[in-house]
């Protein structure tokens, strides 16, 4: 991650497609946040970057 980051906000949910668990067969995941972590970009507002909260992410998916 970058010194230098720009903040947006802090990041209420997340909603994510994957074929986890079913191979070829895409699902939607809603996940709202209970300890929202802090959603912030690179200065040249090309990448994104999720700090701080209370997740993890397994092979079951984002917990916590």
């Amino acid at each position: 991650m970058p010194a230098v980051v720009i903040e947006l906000g802090e990041l209420a949910g997340l909603v994510y497609r994957t074929d986890k668990g079913q191979p070829g067969q895409q699902r939607t995941f809603i996940h709202f946040l209970q300890d929202p972590p802090r959603l912030v970009s690179n200065v040249e507002g090309t990448q994104l970057y999720i700090v701080g909260g209370r997740y993890r992410i397994t092979a079951a998916g984002i917990e916590g």
